[in-house]
């Protein structure tokens, strides 16, 4: 989501009826981008941590002599028109935060720099790096929305499913046989002094029994939560109820406020779909399992809620208490900074905050913050519009679980979800374009 606000004007690619189908090896290409879409912690060259899969089958597409081969002359060059309008505002408050860093050198001392190399005068390394991965993010969303159709769906649902399973056995093995069962993920992030796993290990005790937070191979278990959220209003969407059972059992076992707080807006876009016999089934089975909880074990459940949500809330938790103390150092300094500063920010990539709010602020300032949010609001304004009120729903609970607990803008599924809605959001006869 983003700056790449910009990508989507005037509009994106036309998707042409039937044509799609009939290229076996774009359909492979396709096939292999979604299924490795949700997989983050598994990276292709371990020195480079952002080789993942799906990164280097965008880049694949993205580069003059796999794109033409792919997708055809016609359609390669209009993808990379789609790419003008992104880059030129890039490229304007990048040149205009330029003056940031001359006259504000003092807001920059509070900020958490994603990087402080420089690799030229005013220029960071993760300048270029972090505009890389935004290009990569976008094409997803450009390829997806170009080229989906509902054949598409059983290779969307089994990454779903693969991403789901791993974890299971993953968590499983460290809950109870204290194995670690985890032998893909092998992402690193290294700087001159320091250097730490892409993929966390996190333990919570449950009742005095210890459980590792579901992560899968997404890295940690809050950008599982935002990745089986970004599955869920798909699996929704195409009636897929046991994979959606599944991804919600999943993300009852992150122990994540972020994954709980999806759950409940999600449920309540399920609920306007169902009848409501089986609503009153559905709620007196949530009431009979919390009372078997509290019968079970009071404390415990007691203990869980309170970490999650209570603590966090009032700023008792560690975790709350950091995420905070980042976002009002991040805010303060984007508030306080000036007038450059706080118009376009100090260069996309700079700073990373614990949310994408701060983090956008920091970053593009409020021109570049505007932008992201005004195309964020376009697109899923025209999808409950289109009647995709599930999928556009679904967007708007990530977006925001991203714009306050999750600064990742680089993740592919949130991504291809738009890049989904954008498609499903389209005139049938495939002519007219949804921006």
């Amino acid at each position: 989501m983003l700056t790449a606000s910009v990508a989507a004007s005037p509009g994106l690619p036309c998707a042409r009826s039937g044509g799609m189908a009939q290229r076996t090896g774009l359909r492979g290409y396709l096939a292999l981008l979604l299924f490795f879409a949700p997989i983050a912690s598994f990276v292709v060259v371990p020195q480079v941590p952002g080789t993942t899969p799906g990164n280097l089958l965008v880049l694949l597409g993205l580069f003059p002599l796999g794109g033409i081969l792919l997708f055809g002359r016609s359609d390669y060059l209009r993808l990379l028109e789609h790419y003008l309008p992104l880059l030129v505002v890039l490229g304007i408050l990048f040149f205009a935060s330029r003056y940031s860093w001359l006259t504000a050198p003092r807001g920059l001392s509070n900020l958490s720099f994603t990087s402080p190399g420089f690799i030229l005068p005013l220029t960071m390394t993760v300048h270029v790096t972090q505009t890389i991965y935004l290009l990569v993010a976008v094409g997803m969303m450009l390829v997806v929305s170009r080229y989906y159709e509902a054949s598409l769906d059983r290779y969307i649902f089994a990454g779903a499913w693969f991403l789901v399973g791993y974890g299971l056995v993953d968590w499983f093995c460290q809950s109870f046989l204290h194995i670690n069962a985890d032998l893909l993920s092998n992402r690193t992030f290294a700087y001159s002094w320091n250097e730490w796993s892409g993929s966390l290990r996190q333990m919570v005790s449950v009742g005095g029994l210890w459980l590792m937070r579901f992560k899968s191979l997404t890295g940690e278990s809050s950008m599982y939560a935002l990745t089986a959220l970004c599955f869920l209003p798909l699996a929704v969407h195409r009636q897929r109820w046991w994979l959606g059972a599944a991804l919600l059992a999943s993300l009852l076992l992150t122990f994540s406020t972020t994954a709980y707080a999806g759950m409940a807006v999600m449920a309540l876009i399920v609920l306007r779909r169902l009848s409501f016999l089986p609503v009153v089934f559905l709620l007196l089975a949530v009431l009979a399992a919390v009372a078997i909880a509290v019968w079970i074990d009071w404390a415990a459940i007691w203990n869980v809620v309170d970490e999650l949500f209570i603590a966090k809330l009032t700023g008792e938790a560690h975790s709350g208490s950091a995420r905070l103390n980042a976002f009002m150092r991040h805010f303060l300094a984007w508030r306080d900074s000036g007038p450059a500063p706080f118009l376009v920010g100090y260069g996309f990539g700079t700073a990373r905050s614990t949310d994408l709010i701060s983090t956008l602020l920091i970053n593009v300032g409020l021109v570049g913050t505007a932008l992201a949010l005004g195309w964020i609001v376009r697109v899923i304004g025209r999808g409950v519009q289109a009647g995709q009120t599930v999928l556009a729903l679904g967007l708007a609970c990530v977006v925001v679980l991203m714009l306050l607990a999750v600064p990742e803008f680089s993740y592919l599924p949130p991504w291809m979800l738009a890049g989904v809605l954008i498609a499903e959001s389209r005139p049938k006869d495939g002519v007219a374009c949804a921006g």
